[in-house]
């Protein structure tokens, strides 16, 4: 098949990218184009390459991992919301050599582009919000008008839709999308890659002693990940417990200015500075190792299917969350605990993780036996035979 992966950017180094999203579609494509599939994903040139090089503009197309990435050049940018003149051009020449497109965001010019010439020329697609609803967020007014004016009807054309969590499938019941049109596919994982990892090497390098226990937050420090509840379940985690840590990894959101800095003054005027590490963003490698050597990984809000999630199950570390995110069934006693949205409960599943040796234990298997089912060839499995239905095959 000729795919189309429609995204809002997609950078020449994807897997540096701090958009779970973009790694997702990387993965994907690649997997596709190794099974014979054609893959071509459009974006603006802007940021497309987080090292700042700009060789990827001296070829059209630029192939990665046999992908083809076609760049274009943008007259007027908003964020990741670029309008492209010559995009237009390309979908009139090119929208009939392709049998299937995948939207993976309904709030950009070329999902907006690519659905005028779909319902024009019979293009059959499916769409996927990754958590990103098509409801006002904060009174955000910028997504309020592509919503209403183009998202949700690019949502109501779709062949069929992907839903990655329980919250997705009914959130798109009440779209009005029959369920027969929905199809729930998990994100994906390179669960072997998680299998080499050196315990003790995180803590080695950043100074925790063996002894201690360590809670892990490791992501987008952004202010809708509900860290700050994590910061005030950890003050009473830490009269709980002798020795303790805190370790919050991950970059300052591009989207959230000054919560990073808002977060260190709170743990400042809670005094609990020496038993909290703040690592900064981190690489591969040590990210890996950071989900080895935790007790707990603990992400309190979230939207969506989080990777890290799985690569924290991938490591068999045990997750708590809670439950005010969405809903992913297998999360609640199976590989940890979603428990009530408040310092209190936060603090309790925790406490009841790092003390239970018998639930840890039950935990940490059920965290790689999960994390093998989500390997990247049995999500693509299910979103090949997603393509083929919406195409009619």
């Amino acid at each position: 098949m000729n795919i189309l992966q429609i995204v809002g950017v997609f950078p020449t180094t994807p897997m540096k990218s701090g958009s779970g999203v973009v790694r997702v579609i990387y993965h994907i494509s690649k997997e596709l184009v190794q099974r014979g599939h054609d893959v071509t994903i459009l974006s603006p040139s802007f940021r497309h390459d987080s090292d700042g090089d700009k060789k990827a503009l001296l070829s059209d197309p630029f192939v990665l991992d046999g992908i083809k990435i076609h760049y274009f050049p943008y007259s007027v940018c908003y964020r990741y919301f670029c309008v492209m003149p010559k995009l237009i051009p390309y979908f009139k020449k090119n929208i009939d050599a392709f049998d299937v497109a995948h939207v993976h965001d309904t709030r950009s010019f070329q999902g907006i582009i690519m659905h005028h010439y779909a319902a024009q020329h019979g293009l059959p697609y499916v769409s996927q919000l990754h958590g990103s609803y098509l409801e006002p967020i904060n009174g955000y007014k910028p997504k309020w008008l592509l919503d209403n004016l183009f998202s949700r009807r690019i949502l109501a054309d779709s062949k069929r839709v992907i839903a990655l969590t329980e919250t997705e499938t009914k959130y798109y019941e009440r779209c009005g999308i029959a369920e027969e049109r929905v199809d729930s596919i998990g994100n994906g994982i390179e669960f072997s890659k998680y299998q080499a990892a050196q315990r003790g090497a995180f803590r080695k390098r950043f100074g925790i002693s063996p002894d201690e226990r360590v809670i892990l937050y490791l992501g987008r420090i952004a202010r809708s990940k509900g860290i700050d509840l994590l910061v005030e379940a950890f003050s009473e985690l830490r009269n709980r417990f002798e020795s303790v840590k805190l370790v919050i990894v991950g970059p300052d959101s591009d989207y959230d200015s000054g919560y990073a800095s808002s977060l260190r003054n709170k743990v400042n005027r809670m005094n609990l500075r020496d038993s909290t590490l703040f690592t900064g963003p981190v690489d591969e490698y040590d990210k890996i190792n950071a989900y080895t050597d935790a007790d707990v990984f603990v992400t309190p809000r979230f939207t969506g299917f989080p990777l890290t999630f799985l690569e924290s199950c991938a490591c068999g570390t045990p997750i708590v969350t809670t439950r005010d995110a969405d809903s992913i069934d297998w999360i609640d006693g199976f590989v940890g605990f979603v428990t009530v949205d408040n310092k209190t409960g936060l603090a309790e599943a925790i406490t009841t993780i790092l003390c239970d040796h018998q639930i840890r234990e039950r935990f940490e298997h059920n965290c790689k036996t999960l994390a093998q089912r989500f390997a990247w060839p049995s999500v693509v499995d299910k979103i090949e035979e997603t393509y083929r239905r919406a195409a009619g095959n």
